[in-house]
């Protein structure tokens, strides 16, 4: 400020009305750790760095587009071998050579934006020429601790490795989120495209009970745990994107060699290498046995079969958007999916939902009249806890705690006395009063809904103001949701 008793004049000063404010911090930030087909941009490397990206054209423009699996058909001789056709009276599977690696973060990356996401970061540990690696996928765990904004951890591309191996990962990334407190992790199952009748007498033991042993029982930790069941049939992947892919299996042996058949291949070749529409070319194919629409349905299948957490990811951040981070994301429609890969009933889910561990997984279902895939579950692994049961409200005190952290630095060296006590008390009330309004705590009245304490003899001792303390306790009241509705009836009697 200028001395005024030195040089006569006029000076204008602004003084400051309003006090200091609470910004509210994004919710719905995911980071996908994976692989892409594009590792260098303008002729720099993108590899092992944090890039943002705000929509699929963001992710396609800088790491292009995904790998489709080459699929073999082989014939098995029994039944139990596992198969997913019959061509001719003979049984064929449809399933990855040996050594191939399915990557999943692009189609991931498409249910994600299909499903209402937004802002998200990507971290890509390679090519698609590259062996998954659990040291990599560590690295790239630690490289989020560099960006405060990431709200929520994701490692698709981790389910190639071993079940060992994807779990230290997503351990890792938990412990990370305790230490942060400013994310969680969505934990897809290792072997979630088992199904009931591909183990019907170990099926839950070899799924959820193996899942459930390689997660934290430390409830501090288990409480930025989220997972989902099962994964899911899709239709991210089109025919058109199927093409090359099938025109790789070796028909020969598969196919019957009759003219039409022989003369569909022809044309579908013929309309790929040419780069014309494969899907309506796709739909003009006629062959005598059918055999061809056979095959190709069972690959797209195979294809589009997803793990769900990054659909999640979107609902949560389309939900955020129009309800607020406080409600729980469930009984709600998932877009781009067909059904679930697995059909839950009542009887499954009661064991998934409130295991005695407490170590819920989400589940997925279908209803009929409501739509193909239905989120049905909103806890999280700490499910014992009252405390920390429920996703949204997990969410909502990381959400209220990140957004007063970050308002509350400018105050640091400040004046230990009454003057900031009261700024800061003002500041965090006000804010809270808006997230009360909005529906996101409980309570007819603010007093009911929130409470901010600081002060000497309130939440302070000398000793603390000494040892350079200051200590504000918040106190809120979240609204959880209401998982078990019951309506009781009951025969009144006549009264006249």
């Amino acid at each position: 400020m200028s001395d005024f008793k030195k040089t006569p004049g006029v000076y204008i000063e602004e003084r400051s009305v309003f006090g200091n404010s609470v910004v509210p911090v994004p919710t719905a930030i995911p980071a996908f750790i994976g692989y892409t087909e594009k590792t260098d941009y303008d002729g720099k490397s993108i590899t092992n760095q944090l890039i943002k990206i705000s929509s699929l054209v963001d992710y396609l423009n800088l790491f292009g587009l995904g790998n489709t699996p080459k699929y073999a058909v082989t014939e098995v001789k029994k039944p139990e071998d596992g198969f997913d056709l019959r061509i001719n009276n003979k049984m064929y599977a449809v399933g990855l050579p040996e050594g191939s690696t399915t990557f999943y973060t692009y189609n991931l990356i498409r249910l994600f934006y299909a499903n209402g996401g937004g802002d998200a970061y990507i971290v890509s540990l390679g090519g698609y020429d590259s062996t998954p690696d659990k040291d990599k996928f560590m690295a790239g765990v630690e490289l989020l601790k560099k960006e405060p904004e990431i709200t929520m951890i994701l490692a698709p591309d981790a389910l190639n490795l071993a079940s060992g191996d994807y779990y230290d990962i997503m351990n890792t990334a938990l412990e990370q989120c305790l230490e942060m407190k400013s994310r969680i992790t969505m934990i897809d199952i290792h072997d979630g495209k088992t199904t009931p009748e591909n183990d019907p007498i170990n099926f839950e033991k070899n799924v959820f009970d193996a899942f459930r042993d390689k997660v934290p029982s430390n409830p501090e930790t288990a409480s930025y745990g989220i997972t989902y069941y099962p994964w899911l049939d899709t239709n991210v992947v089109q025919d058109s994107e199927i093409g090359s892919n099938l025109l790789s299996v070796d028909l020969s042996s598969v196919l019957p060699t009759d003219e039409g058949t022989t003369k569909a291949i022809t044309e579908l070749t013929d309309a790929y290498s040419s780069g014309k529409n494969i899907i309506s070319k796709e739909n003009q194919l006629k062959t005598k046995s059918g055999d061809y629409k056979k095959l190709l349905a069972e690959v797209k299948k195979k294809i589009n079969l997803l793990p769900p957490c990054a659909g999640m990811a979107g609902v949560y951040a389309k939900v955020d958007d129009q309800r607020g981070v406080w409600k729980a994301p469930a009984n709600l429609g998932l877009n781009s999916v067909l059904k679930p890969h697995v059909k839950i009933d009542n009887h499954m889910q009661e064991g998934m939902n409130v295991p005695l561990d407490g170590k819920a997984i989400n589940a997925i279902r279908s209803f009929q009249g409501r739509g193909a895939a239905w989120i049905w579950g909103a806890r999280t692994l700490d499910g014992n806890s009252n405390d920390w049961r429920y996703i949204n409200v997990r969410r909502l005190f990381l959400f209220l705690e990140e957004s007063i952290k970050q308002a509350t630095f400018p105050f640091v060296f400040e004046p230990n006395d009454a003057n900031t006590w009261n700024t800061l008390s003002s500041m965090i009330s006000s804010f809270l009063n808006t997230v009360w309004k909005a529906g996101g705590l409980v309570g007819n009245t603010p007093e009911q809904a929130y409470q901010v304490l600081v002060g000497l003899g309130v939440t302070m001792t000398f000793q603390d103001i000494l040892e350079g303390y200051l200590r504000v306790t918040v106190k809120v009241a979240p609204v959880r949701p209401a998982e078990f509705i019951v309506i009781t009836f009951e025969q009144k009697v006549q009264e006249a």
